[in-house]
C-alpha cells in the first residue's frame, strides 16, 4: 500500500443496510474441486455460493460499492468455511484494502444492481463481456437466523526477484459478522460467461438450490492465517487460481 496517502483505513470495517442476494447452486463437482487448493477439502456435491451485494460502509470510512463473489463450501481441519474463488467490485478503495489485508481475490468490473419491489437484477461486465447476470424474484419472507461466517482466501504476493518464490503465500480465515434486518426467499436465474481474463463460463450452473435476498448490517474484522505454504513446503496448492 502507499506509504503516503493510504488508500484505505485499518479494519474492522462496518457496514449498514447492505442489500445482498445470495444464490446457492449446484455445479460440476470435478470443476469445483479444481478451484480449491489443498489442504482445504471441497464439498463433494459441487455446491457453490454466489453473493451479489450493494455494500454501504459507514465506519471507519464511508463508501458505497457493489461486490459479487463466488465461494465453495469447504472444510479445513474439520471446520467449515467458504473458500472465495472469484470476486468483482466497482471501487478501487475496496479492492485495494481487500486484496492487501485479507487476500480477497478482487478484480475491477463494470457493474449494476437494481432492486424494484421484490425483483433484483445484477450484472457484471469485464473486458466488454457480461460475465455475470443474476435475476431474482422474491416470494415469501423468512425468519432471521444469523450465524458468523468464515471465508477463506488464498493470499499470494509475488516477489520482485527473478525466479524467487512468492513473498507471501497463505490461506487466511476471514470471519464476517452479520445482523440481518429482513430476508426474503424466492426464485432466481444465474448466467456465468468467460472473458479473456475470467474463466467463469467454465463453471456450469446445473441448478439453483436456494435464492435469498436480505438487508443486513455487516462487520469485517481482521482474521488469521490458517496455512502458510512458505512455512510448510510440500503442500500442493496447484489447484488454486
Amino acid at each position: 500500500m502507499p506509504a503516503t496517502g493510504p488508500a484505505y483505513p485499518p479494519p474492522p470495517w462496518r457496514y449498514r443496510d447492505c442489500r445482498i442476494l445470495v444464490l446457492t447452486l449446484r455445479s460440476d463437482p470435478e470443476v469445483v474441486k479444481r478451484l480449491v487448493p489443498a489442504p482445504l477439502v471441497p464439498n463433494a456435491d459441487g455446491v457453490v455460493m454466489m453473493w451479489l451485494g450493494n455494500m454501504h460502509a459507514i465506519e471507519p470510512f464511508e463508501l458505497d460499492y457493489l461486490e459479487y463473489g463466488l465461494g465453495v463450501p469447504v472444510e479445513h481441519d474439520g471446520k467449515p468455511g467458504i473458500y472465495c474463488t472469484h470476486l468483482y467490485l466497482d471501487d478501487d478503495t475496496a479492492i485495494a484494502g481487500g486484496r492487501e489485508i485479507w487476500g480477497w481475490p478482487k478484480k475491477l468490473a463494470a457493474m449494476a444492481f437494481n432492486v424494484e419491489g421484490n425483483r433484483v437484477t445484477a450484472t457484471a461486465t469485464r473486458k466488454g463481456v457480461e460475465i455475470i447476470r443474476a435475476e431474482f424474484e422474491g416470494e415469501s419472507d423468512l425468519p432471521i437466523e444469523d450465524q458468523p461466517q468464515h471465508f477463506i482466501n488464498f493470499k499470494i504476493i509475488p516477489s520482485v526477484r527473478a525466479g524467487a518464490p512468492p513473498d507471501v503465500c497463505q490461506l487466511n480465515d476471514c470471519p464476517m459478522l452479520r445482523r440481518t434486518t429482513s430476508r426474503m426467499d424466492g426464485k432466481a436465474t444465474l448466467a456465468l460467461r468467460s472473458s479473456a481474463v475470467d474463466a467463469l463460463g467454465e463453471l456450469p450452473v446445473h441448478e439453483i438450490l436456494q435464492a435469498r435476498f436480505s438487508i443486513a448490517d455487516v462487520e469485517l474484522p481482521l482474521g488469521e492465517t490458517i496455512h502458510d505454504y512458505l512455512a510448510e513446503p510440500g503442500t500442493d496448492n496447484a489447484g488454486a487460481r
